[in-house]
Formats: C-alpha cells, sequence, structure tokens
C-alpha cells in the first residue's frame, strides 16, 4: 500500500510536469512524461490503475485538443493516439465515449492535414466499422465519409475520382437524410 502510494504520487507528478512542459510547447518531453506517468500507472492495483489511466487518457485528449486547435496535427495525432490506447478496455462515462470516438476521428483528420493518406484512409475506415449508436455518431460518420473523398481526391489511389464521387454521393445523401438540406454541412459536402 506505502509503496503504492508514492508510485500514484509519482505519476501524478509526472502528469503535472508533462502540463507544464506542453504548456512550455515542450510537446517530446511532454510525451516522455506522459509515457512515464502511464508505467507507473500499469503498477497499481486495479482501482488506482483504472482511474490513473482514465485521468491520463484525459489529460492527453485536452493536450490532443489543444494541439489540433493550433494546427499542429503531428503533436495532435500522438497524443490522440495516447489517449485511445489509454482508455482501451476501461469502462468509461458515455461523455468519454463520444470523447474518444471524437478522438479518432480527429487522428483521420491529422493525417489528411499532414499528407499521410494511406494512414488517413486506414484510419477512416477504422473509425467507419464502429457502431453508431447516437446522432452524433451519426454525424461523425458522415465527416468521416466526406474526409475519406477528400483523401481520394489528394492522392494517387486507383480510380481516386471514382472512389472520392462514390464517397461524396454517399456523404452527401446521408447528410441530407440526417441533417437536411438547409444544414451547413450537407453544403460543404456539395
Amino acid at each position: 500500500p506505502k509503496r503504492t502510494e508514492q508510485s500514484l504520487k509519482l505519476s501524478q507528478f509526472c502528469l503535472s510536469v508533462a502540463q507544464a512542459t506542453f504548456d512550455k510547447s515542450d510537446y517530446s518531453t511532454a510525451v516522455k512524461f506522459v509515457d512515464k506517468a502511464s508505467s507507473l500507472a500499469q503498477t497499481f492495483p486495479l482501482p488506482q490503475r483504472t482511474d490513473q489511466s482514465l485521468n491520463l487518457s484525459q489529460a492527453c485528449l485536452s493536450f490532443a485538443q489543444a494541439a489540433f486547435g493550433k494546427t499542429q496535427y503531428s503533436t495532435a495525432e500522438v497524443f490522440f493516439r495516447k489517449a485511445s490506447s489509454l482508455a482501451q478496455g476501461l469502462s468509461t462515462t458515455s461523455q468519454a465515449k463520444e470523447d474518444l470516438k471524437d478522438a479518432q476521428l480527429k487522428i483521420a483528420v491529422c493525417y489528411f492535414h499532414l499528407e499521410k493518406y494511406g494512414e488517413a484512409e486506414r484510419a477512416i475506415i477504422e473509425f467507419r466499422n464502429l457502431p453508431v449508436v447516437s446522432q452524433e455518431d451519426t454525424r461523425r460518420s458522415l465527416e468521416a465519409t466526406h474526409l475519406l473523398a477528400e483523401v481520394y481526391l489528394s492522392t494517387n489511389f486507383p480510380n481516386k475520382l471514382e472512389n472520392a464521387k462514390a464517397e461524396c454521393e454517399k456523404a452527401l445523401k446521408g447528410k441530407r437524410k440526417a441533417l437536411g438540406v438547409k444544414h451547413r454541412s450537407y453544403y460543404e459536402t456539395l
């Protein structure tokens, strides 16, 4: 118990250092401290491990969203992936699950902006295999379909125009049905 308490404090300290270094735009150091905190969390008994993994996942998600907002897609992608990895297998709240679905889509967006089109395509296909259980899931799925069309147009994929057209038509039809023709997103797909 005492060792676990010390490890927990050290893990929380590492997370604090990660936050401070992230705030100073020292992203590689922030990643190292998140990794250290994560390694320490794996040594905890199950309840504390779960709590700390969830805290780390939420911190990584926050870092990722901040980097994404600053168009630092390489950094955002790393932290979105860490957030998803840390949250795998955790029973989380419905809001946390929604945040992780959003993170998975944003990984694909990061790859697109980084011109890693093969990775973007794989991430979109992986995302589209997730179950659609809410209106927000439907919106994200349609956004992913539209992004896939953009991926095809931006690359040298075989049959890229036919594939892009097919994906655009799916997105347009889905957005018309789910959001209506007056929704801004519908017109963006046109």
